[in-house]
This record gives C-alpha cells, structure tokens and sequence, in this order.
C-alpha cells in the first residue's frame, strides 16, 4: 500500500506503465484518485506493462477502451493476457460483449459472431 501525497501516487503510477511485470494489482487510495488516474489510455498503457492485471474499480473506464484491449489481446499486441475487472457497471458489460459480438436476448447469451 502506498503511502504520502498524491502527487507521490500520481508519480508511481506513472512509472507502474513502464514496468515489465507479469502480474499487477492496481488498487486505488480512494474514489477521486480512480477517477483521475484509471482512464482509457492508462488501461491501455498497462496492458503493455504486465501479463494478468487485477483491477478493483474501473468508474472510468469505457468499454470501447476494454475493446480495444480485448482486441490487442488476441491479436498479441500487447503482453496482457488475464485481465479481472471488478466493480464494472452492467451497462459497460453489456455494451463490450455487444462490441465483441456477443448480444443477450431472451436469458440466453447469443454469438453473431463466426
């Protein structure tokens, strides 16, 4: 757990993207800092960064941004492999399973995809 000002956390944070880890558990100090730090472009740039990341809150994140990783995933373009996401809204699942081709109807997951 880190501890000090936020312009320390901002500095680490900062650093966390150039690191070469395979598993990182990113954790914020509170709301604000989430809020502030865990956007579209910082969860593409650690998805460079490490093989599995856990993330607890993601208020911020748009699930064209879990897109575009999902699809560097499979593509191998970034070295993220497992990704857990927790406290994501219902609404941003249903729209990235939408984007990936993967639609809910009727209480049944259906592929429209090949």
């Amino acid at each position: 757990q880190l501890t000090g000002s936020d312009d320390f956390h901002r500095e680490v944070y900062n650093l966390i993207k150039e690191l070469d880890t395979e598993k990182l558990y990113l954790r914020f100090k509170n709301d604000e800092m989430e809020k502030a730090i865990l956007v579209d472009s910082y969860l593409l740039d650690i998805a460079r960064a490490c093989s599995s990341l856990i993330l607890r809150r993601m208020a911020n994140v748009s699930a064209e941004a879990l897109y575009q990783v999902y699809n560097k995933m499979m593509m191998g373009e970034v070295k993220l492999r497992i990704l857990q996401c927790y406290d994501v809204t219902r609404a941003t699942c249903f729209l990235l399973l939408r984007l990936i081709g993967i639609s809910f109807g009727g209480g049944r997951l259906l592929s429209n995809r090949e």
